[in-house]
């Protein structure tokens, strides 16, 4: 995947600060930073910092399932906003160091695509972009020289995954008409948050778009199904099949934090 790196020429607090980007990660990190103080006498003190078994961090860089938000806060908190300014073969000697073990060839396009966050626009600007990332967040090979058409599911976890990076910037109206798109071609006309601000306009005019919206929060309030054989009900599944997605990203994220909070 194509780096698109910008001039840095700030020091190193303002570097650090852009990378830590909203407000949730830096949440996540200190979360991570408080560990080693919280003492009790079933769990005994965390070890320093420099004699922790990495083991687990090792298998994650090599796991190809690692959620890209994982490495990122990984390589965060070891080596700082430094490593966004890193070429793919630095990047990988300095995990293999520290770390021991490999990137996986899957890892090295997610670790790809979140520097291409951190460091551009262009993610939120160009579609084409958009899309090389959202093929290495849900943990597929970006094809630089053919479209690769995601689920309206991908692009669910691609923005989330998007939003937890930064919250200083929107989606351009061409990335919007790009998912709106994906949308279409899907036939998933209510999408799940974070893409329930996208307009998707029907071919037709049989589908009551305010009830099928009501029909979604109320799924969501009780988490009871539609069985019925109609096309609402249709639309309503095909909705829950990328929110369903979205959520396996999200624990996904969740068991992960858990594994590497001593790392």
């Amino acid at each position: 995947m194509p780096i698109l790196i910008s001039t840095v020429s700030d020091d190193y607090e303002t570097r650090l600060a852009r990378a830590l980007g909203g407000i949730e990660k830096i949440a996540v990190l200190q979360q991570l930073d408080s560990l080693d103080s919280e003492q009790t006498e079933s769990h005994p003190p965390a070890e320093p910092i420099n004699q922790i078994d990495n083991s687990v961090p090792k298998h994650i860089f090599e796991h190809p399932d690692a959620h890209p938000i994982i490495l990122d806060l990984l390589l965060l908190k070891k080596f700082g906003p430094e490593w966004l300014l890193w070429e793919a073969e630095t990047t990988q000697l300095h995990v293999h160091q520290v770390f021991g073990g490999t990137i996986s060839t899957l890892n090295v396009g997610k670790i790809h695509a979140i520097r291409t966050l951190h460091n551009t626009d262009a993610y939120w600007e160009k579609w084409e972009v958009f899309n090389w990332c959202t093929a290495a967040f849900t943990n597929f090979f970006a094809d630089f020289d053919n479209i690769q058409i995601p689920s309206v599911g991908q692009v669910a976890v691609s923005v989330d995954i998007a939003n937890r990076v930064r919250n200083d910037i929107k989606l351009s109206e061409q990335v919007k008409t790009f998912i709106s798109v994906v949308c279409k071609f899907e036939e998933t006309f209510i999408p799940p948050a974070p893409l329930d601000d996208i307009e998707i306009i029907p071919d037709n005019d049989l589908l009551d778009m305010p009830k099928l919206k009501k029909d979604w929060e109320q799924v969501m309030a009780t988490k009871k199904v539609p069985t019925e054989d109609t096309i609402e009900s249709e639309q309503i599944r095909r909705t829950l099949a990328a929110y369903n997605y979205l959520d396996e990203s999200r624990k996904r994220f969740d068991q992960q934090l858990k594994v590497v909070q001593h790392a």
